[in-house]
């Protein structure tokens, strides 16, 4: 399954702003709300909840950035997918989860929180897409 963060097109339309980036930005907000529009991918709320439409905005709480959102989304689902096994003085994780995302700041992020992710590119060439 295909999941975004309703905060992951608050970052892209926050990108369309951008000299530089605006016109990827663009293609990709596009990509992503027809997708929603065409239910090929599931948008969640940061507590999990499965959103019917883009149109409801969820609160945010004072001083929290896109990133933190996105990533209690993604952590909620990963948490509630996967399997922790402890053996003596290590953990190991099994995850159904894993994230993708370009931006190395989310990933540095993500793996501080234990999440698997990895690049858009690096899954693209282990799922022989």
């Amino acid at each position: 399954a295909v999941v975004s963060t309703q905060s992951t097109g608050d970052e892209v339309r926050g990108l369309c702003k951008s000299e530089t980036k605006a016109e990827a930005a663009s293609t990709a907000l596009d990509t992503l709300e027809s997708l929603i529009t065409a239910r090929s991918v599931t948008l969640l709320t940061s507590k999990g909840n499965v959103m019917e439409s883009a149109e409801f905005r969820e609160a945010r709480m004072a001083g929290e950035c896109n990133d933190d959102v996105i990533l209690a989304g993604v952590r909620h689902l990963s948490d509630n997918t996967g399997t922790k096994v402890s053996e003596k003085d290590s953990v190991h994780y099994t995850r159904s989860v894993v994230f993708l995302t370009n931006d190395g700041n989310l990933r540095v992020k993500a793996h501080a929180l234990q999440l698997a992710v990895m690049s858009i590119s690096d899954f693209v060439k282990r799922a022989n897409l």
